[in-house]
């Protein structure tokens, strides 16, 4: 069964990413650890196997293409996040990918495990997976088969984010299954607790960079 993992990615531009870990990190610093935690994703996602990869990205950018290695890299569309996500998957079911799961970059150290077994999931006949965050919001979701209310009511960066898409993924009729719980970076506490554990070489290289 043909299969897509998604990773949602934007520029590093200061001041627009990771702003919630200012002014504790300048916006560069912010800005520079973001793109560490995007370049992370990527490479632990390359390794996945029987994975047909593409990155989706909010603005045209050479970075990305850098990024990407020739992989796939289109642009996601303007709106708010249950939107892209929609938009994004519509477009991969469109395309013959009949278990198509998204992640965004804010979880670097997210064990491969966790992706493959959203993907274990979807195979078993269930309609959507979610992977939970600590924080209440999720840092994956997949579906075989997107309905264009499956985000309606939703609230994004919210420590409702998880039971509200539940609850509208429910009203849609899907059976949906949980990947084990992880957690993302948002606030500098995050950042801290990165540095007490192993990571990938672009984040462990930001660490070192800024003496942490």
């Amino acid at each position: 069964m043909p299969t897509t993992l998604a990773v949602f990615a934007k520029r590093p531009i200061p001041g627009q990413v990771k702003t919630r870990l200012t002014p504790a990190l300048s916006p560069e610093a912010a800005a520079s650890l973001y793109w560490a935690m995007v370049e992370d994703t990527w490479a632990s996602a390359s390794k996945l196997p029987n994975v047909d990869l593409r990155l989706f990205v909010d603005q045209p950018w050479e970075g990305f293409n850098t990024l990407a290695g020739g992989r796939p890299v289109q642009l996601q569309t303007e709106s708010n996040l249950g939107s892209r996500m929609l938009s994004c998957l519509q477009i991969l079911t469109s395309t013959n990918f009949n278990r198509s799961v998204i992640i965004g970059t804010d979880s670097p150290t997210l064990p491969p495990g966790h992706i493959q077994a959203a993907f274990a999931l979807l195979q078993n006949d269930n309609d959507a997976v979610l992977g939970p965050a600590e924080d209440g919001g999720y840092y994956l979701v997949g579906c075989r088969r997107p309905h264009p209310d499956m985000f309606r009511g939703v609230a994004w960066s919210s420590d409702e984010t998880l039971a509200q898409t539940r609850s509208a993924f429910d009203a849609q009729g899907y059976q949906t299954h949980l990947t084990p719980l992880w957690h993302d970076v948002d606030v500098i506490e995050d950042v801290w607790r990165l540095a007490k554990g192993p990571v990938g070489p672009s984040v462990k290289a930001w660490l070192r960079q800024h003496r942490l």
